[in-house]
Protein backbone atom coordinates (compact mmCIF):
# COMPACT_ATOMS: atom_id res chain seq x y z
CA UNK A 1 0.00 0.00 0.00
CA UNK A 2 1.38 3.41 -0.89
CA UNK A 3 0.76 6.29 1.54
CA UNK A 4 -3.13 6.90 0.05
CA UNK A 5 -3.68 3.40 0.73
CA UNK A 6 -4.41 2.79 -2.85
CA UNK A 7 -2.27 -1.26 -3.45
CA UNK A 8 -0.94 -1.01 -6.83
CA UNK A 9 -2.45 -2.93 -9.65
CA UNK A 10 -5.65 -2.99 -7.49
CA UNK A 11 -7.64 -0.96 -8.33
CA UNK A 12 -10.91 -1.14 -9.88
CA UNK A 13 -12.45 1.33 -11.78
CA UNK A 14 -16.12 3.09 -12.12
CA UNK A 15 -18.21 4.35 -15.06
CA UNK A 16 -18.02 7.91 -15.56
CA UNK A 17 -20.52 10.76 -17.41
CA UNK A 18 -18.54 14.06 -17.62
CA UNK A 19 -14.78 13.44 -17.98
CA UNK A 20 -11.84 12.14 -15.70
CA UNK A 21 -12.33 14.84 -13.21
CA UNK A 22 -15.30 13.43 -12.45
CA UNK A 23 -14.48 9.42 -11.99
CA UNK A 24 -15.19 7.38 -9.57
CA UNK A 25 -13.34 5.25 -8.38
CA UNK A 26 -13.33 2.27 -5.55
CA UNK A 27 -9.71 1.60 -4.21
CA UNK A 28 -9.07 -1.23 -1.77
CA UNK A 29 -9.85 1.17 1.03
CA UNK A 30 -13.28 2.22 -0.35
CA UNK A 31 -14.74 4.84 -2.57
CA UNK A 32 -13.33 8.04 -3.55
CA UNK A 33 -13.59 10.78 -5.98
CA UNK A 34 -10.75 11.38 -8.37
CA UNK A 35 -8.37 14.22 -7.72
CA UNK A 36 -5.19 14.45 -9.87
CA UNK A 37 -2.69 13.08 -7.21
CA UNK A 38 -4.76 9.70 -7.25
CA UNK A 39 -4.99 9.99 -11.60
CA UNK A 40 -1.17 9.79 -11.35
CA UNK A 41 -0.81 7.36 -9.25
CA UNK A 42 -3.09 4.69 -11.38
CA UNK A 43 -1.83 5.83 -14.53
CA UNK A 44 1.83 5.51 -13.04
CA UNK A 45 0.69 2.29 -11.89
CA UNK A 46 -0.33 1.46 -15.44
CA UNK A 47 3.12 2.17 -17.03
CA UNK A 48 5.07 0.09 -14.84
CA UNK A 49 2.53 -2.09 -15.13
CA UNK A 50 2.46 -2.10 -19.06
CA UNK A 51 6.54 -1.76 -19.32
CA UNK A 52 7.35 -4.87 -16.92
CA UNK A 53 4.40 -7.07 -19.27
CA UNK A 54 6.52 -5.71 -22.65
CA UNK A 55 9.72 -6.77 -21.07
CA UNK A 56 8.61 -10.36 -20.13
CA UNK A 57 6.72 -10.50 -23.24
CA UNK A 58 10.07 -9.35 -25.46
CA UNK A 59 12.86 -10.80 -24.05
CA UNK A 60 15.72 -8.73 -26.41
CA UNK A 61 14.65 -5.79 -25.16
CA UNK A 62 14.76 -6.74 -21.19
CA UNK A 63 18.27 -8.17 -22.15
CA UNK A 64 19.00 -4.90 -23.68
CA UNK A 65 17.85 -2.67 -20.75
CA UNK A 66 18.66 -4.82 -17.99
CA UNK A 67 22.18 -4.71 -19.17
CA UNK A 68 22.23 -1.29 -19.66
CA UNK A 69 19.84 1.13 -17.17
CA UNK A 70 20.96 4.06 -19.05
CA UNK A 71 17.91 2.80 -21.22
CA UNK A 72 15.51 2.91 -18.66
CA UNK A 73 13.72 6.57 -20.37
CA UNK A 74 13.54 4.99 -23.72
CA UNK A 75 12.07 1.85 -21.81
CA UNK A 76 9.30 4.30 -20.58
CA UNK A 77 8.72 6.55 -23.29
CA UNK A 78 8.26 3.28 -25.69
CA UNK A 79 5.88 1.76 -23.03
CA UNK A 80 3.99 4.74 -23.30
CA UNK A 81 3.82 4.42 -27.06
CA UNK A 82 3.25 1.21 -27.08
CA UNK A 83 0.60 0.59 -24.35
CA UNK A 84 -0.45 3.87 -22.91
CA UNK A 85 -2.16 3.66 -19.89
CA UNK A 86 -4.91 6.47 -20.76
CA UNK A 87 -6.10 4.92 -24.50
CA UNK A 88 -8.86 7.47 -24.95
CA UNK A 89 -9.75 11.31 -24.01
CA UNK A 90 -12.81 13.18 -24.13
CA UNK A 91 -13.42 16.85 -25.61
CA UNK A 92 -16.11 19.18 -26.66
CA UNK A 93 -15.43 21.43 -30.40
CA UNK A 94 -15.32 24.56 -29.57
CA UNK A 95 -16.23 25.62 -33.39
CA UNK A 96 -17.67 24.14 -36.51
CA UNK A 97 -14.69 21.75 -38.01
CA UNK A 98 -13.94 19.08 -40.63
CA UNK A 99 -11.22 16.47 -40.30
CA UNK A 100 -10.73 13.41 -42.70
CA UNK A 101 -13.98 14.37 -44.82
CA UNK A 102 -16.03 14.76 -41.53
CA UNK A 103 -18.01 17.81 -40.51
CA UNK A 104 -17.63 18.10 -36.50
CA UNK A 105 -20.46 20.61 -35.42
CA UNK A 106 -19.47 22.77 -32.44
CA UNK A 107 -20.73 21.69 -29.12
CA UNK A 108 -20.02 18.28 -30.49
CA UNK A 109 -18.18 15.59 -27.91
CA UNK A 110 -15.14 13.66 -29.59
CA UNK A 111 -13.38 10.84 -28.51
CA UNK A 112 -9.82 11.14 -29.48
CA UNK A 113 -8.39 7.58 -29.18
CA UNK A 114 -4.85 8.12 -27.86
CA UNK A 115 -3.87 4.52 -28.13
CA UNK A 116 -4.67 4.05 -31.61
CA UNK A 117 -2.60 7.61 -32.33
CA UNK A 118 0.40 6.34 -30.71
CA UNK A 119 0.11 3.18 -32.95
CA UNK A 120 -0.30 5.01 -36.49
CA UNK A 121 2.13 3.62 -38.64
CA UNK A 122 2.71 6.99 -40.31
CA UNK A 123 4.58 8.55 -37.07
CA UNK A 124 6.15 5.12 -35.95
CA UNK A 125 7.01 2.14 -38.51
CA UNK A 126 6.03 -1.16 -37.69
CA UNK A 127 3.87 0.36 -34.54
CA UNK A 128 3.08 -3.05 -33.04
CA UNK A 129 6.76 -4.00 -32.11
CA UNK A 130 7.97 -3.06 -28.64
CA UNK A 131 11.09 -1.12 -29.99
CA UNK A 132 13.60 0.71 -27.41
CA UNK A 133 15.70 1.75 -30.91
CA UNK A 134 12.56 3.62 -31.25
CA UNK A 135 12.63 7.74 -31.76
CA UNK A 136 8.97 7.35 -29.53
CA UNK A 137 8.65 10.98 -28.49
CA UNK A 138 6.56 11.91 -30.09
CA UNK A 139 3.79 9.33 -28.79
CA UNK A 140 0.49 11.35 -27.59
CA UNK A 141 0.56 8.90 -23.98
CA UNK A 142 -0.22 12.83 -21.99
CA UNK A 143 -2.26 14.74 -24.62
CA UNK A 144 -1.25 17.44 -26.52
CA UNK A 145 -1.12 21.28 -26.70
CA UNK A 146 -2.99 23.12 -23.90
CA UNK A 147 -4.73 19.60 -22.91
CA UNK A 148 -0.64 18.19 -22.66
CA UNK A 149 -0.79 15.96 -18.54
CA UNK A 150 0.61 18.97 -16.43
CA UNK A 151 2.47 15.51 -13.99
CA UNK A 152 3.98 14.68 -17.43
CA UNK A 153 8.10 15.32 -16.09
CA UNK A 154 6.50 13.23 -12.08
CA UNK A 155 4.57 10.32 -13.99
CA UNK A 156 7.93 9.51 -16.47
CA UNK A 157 10.45 10.23 -13.21
CA UNK A 158 8.34 7.99 -11.19
CA UNK A 159 8.45 5.43 -14.25
CA UNK A 160 12.17 5.93 -14.46
CA UNK A 161 13.17 5.25 -10.23
CA UNK A 162 10.68 2.27 -10.32
CA UNK A 163 11.68 0.45 -13.38
CA UNK A 164 15.52 1.05 -12.52
CA UNK A 165 14.98 -1.09 -9.29
CA UNK A 166 13.09 -3.21 -11.08
CA UNK A 167 14.46 -4.57 -14.70
CA UNK A 168 17.64 -5.49 -12.86
CA UNK A 169 15.23 -8.34 -11.32
CA UNK A 170 13.17 -8.95 -14.21
CA UNK A 171 15.21 -11.37 -16.21
CA UNK A 172 15.18 -13.75 -13.53
CA UNK A 173 11.48 -13.90 -13.27
CA UNK A 174 8.60 -14.99 -14.97
CA UNK A 175 4.47 -14.28 -14.50
CA UNK A 176 2.42 -16.39 -11.99
CA UNK A 177 -0.81 -18.14 -12.58
CA UNK A 178 -3.42 -17.41 -15.63
CA UNK A 179 -2.80 -14.13 -17.95
CA UNK A 180 -2.87 -10.93 -16.03
CA UNK A 181 -6.88 -9.54 -15.63
CA UNK A 182 -7.14 -6.22 -17.06
CA UNK A 183 -8.40 -3.43 -15.27
CA UNK A 184 -12.34 -3.34 -16.51
CA UNK A 185 -12.03 0.37 -18.29
CA UNK A 186 -12.69 1.26 -21.74
CA UNK A 187 -10.60 4.91 -20.61
CA UNK A 188 -7.63 3.09 -18.40
CA UNK A 189 -5.46 0.50 -19.83
CA UNK A 190 -3.69 -1.98 -17.61
CA UNK A 191 -3.25 -4.72 -15.69
CA UNK A 192 -5.13 -5.23 -12.10
CA UNK A 193 -2.55 -6.84 -11.02
CA UNK A 194 0.75 -8.53 -12.09
CA UNK A 195 2.01 -11.59 -9.94
CA UNK A 196 5.80 -12.71 -10.34
CA UNK A 197 8.26 -15.44 -9.08
CA UNK A 198 11.72 -16.10 -9.50
CA UNK A 199 12.40 -18.07 -12.89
Amino acid sequence: MNGLGVRAMDVEYEPFSAGWSDAIIAVASGSARANPIESSLLEDFGVIGNAVHALLAHPEPLRRVARDLARVPDLVEETLRFDAPIQIVFRTATRDVELAGVRIPQGSVVAPLLGSANRDERAFPEPDRFDLERRARGHLAFGLGVHFCLGAALARLEARVALEALVPELPRCEPVGDPPEWVDSFLVRGRRRLELAPA
